[in-house]
């Protein structure tokens, strides 16, 4: 059994109140170290308001990413100190905004390549996500590249991502890999770890 010996810092009543295992603010892991670990209580966070449906639907996405080893990026934004707040978005509004530390993500949202390939709305959260870490990790250069246009990608930070992180978790996922930004077509897909 686990305890916290100071409160959790991120504990809210609100997202709390309907979760008995979560109601001693001293409480570790929902009273499970077994089969969870929190370092320090700070963790990605559901908009408030977020439905049922957007809360399973996350948990469906970490999974899917989890189960092809795909899921690193998440990891490092819950080690990190800084609060990152998801929201659902709508059809082709994924984006992360550093102003607010948000991302805006749809988990019905899929993408078509030029070439008829699909990624998951899974993938599209890797994608903001990498935008996430390296704002964290380098605002400067981060803000630098979205500055920075790119005929192929619109900014010199899509090119990152889409090149980068995004390229790499698609072959793990076995999904559509991009090689542009502009010519990708939004898609409507049955559930976050769907691409057909």
């Amino acid at each position: 059994m686990g305890r916290f010996t100071t409160v959790d810092p991120v504990y809210t009543w609100r997202e709390n109140l309907v979760d008995p295992q979560r109601w001693n603010r001293y409480a570790y892991v929902r009273n499970n170290p077994i089969k969870y670990t929190d370092p320090d209580g700070k963790v990605l966070r559901l908009a408030q308001g977020s439905s049922p449906q957007f809360q399973r639907d996350f948990a469906t996405d970490v999974r899917y990413l989890n189960g092809a080893g795909a899921s690193g990026l998440i990891a490092e934004l819950e080690r990190r100190p800084e609060l990152i707040t998801i929201r659902q978005a709508g059809l082709g509004l994924d984006e992360y905004d550093h102003n607010v530390r948000e991302t805006s993500w749809n988990p019905r949202g899929g993408v078509e390549t030029p070439s008829g390939g699909r990624q998951s709305p899974a993938l599209g959260f890797v994608h903001e996500s990498a935008h996430a870490v390296q704002d964290l990790k380098n605002h400067k250069q981060y803000v630098s590249d979205l500055a920075r246009r790119d005929p192929a990608f619109d900014t010199a930070e899509e090119k990152r991502v889409i090149l980068g992180p995004e390229s790499r978790a698609a072959k793990r996922l076995g999904e559509a890999v991009r090689k542009e930004h502009n010519q990708s077509k939004d898609v409507v897909v049955s559930a976050p770890d769907k691409v057909r």
